[in-house]
């Protein structure tokens, strides 16, 4: 990925800009979806294993 981003800003920078763009933002969502379903699995996991070191 990073030779092909190098090889498109030197063809052209607005050509580049807007995939670059969408492609961004395609991968942002699919992410963010998983890194807040993971969040969600370590909250759920991170208070059982608190209650017992505190109490």
């Amino acid at each position: 990925m990073a030779p092909q981003v190098k090889k498109t800003t030197k063809v052209g920078k607005t050509f580049c800009k807007s995939p670059t763009v969408s492609e961004e933002r395609l991968n942002e969502v699919p992410l963010k979806k998983i890194g807040s379903k993971r969040h969600h699995q370590r909250k759920n996991q991170n208070p059982p294993t608190r209650t017992p070191f505190r109490s």
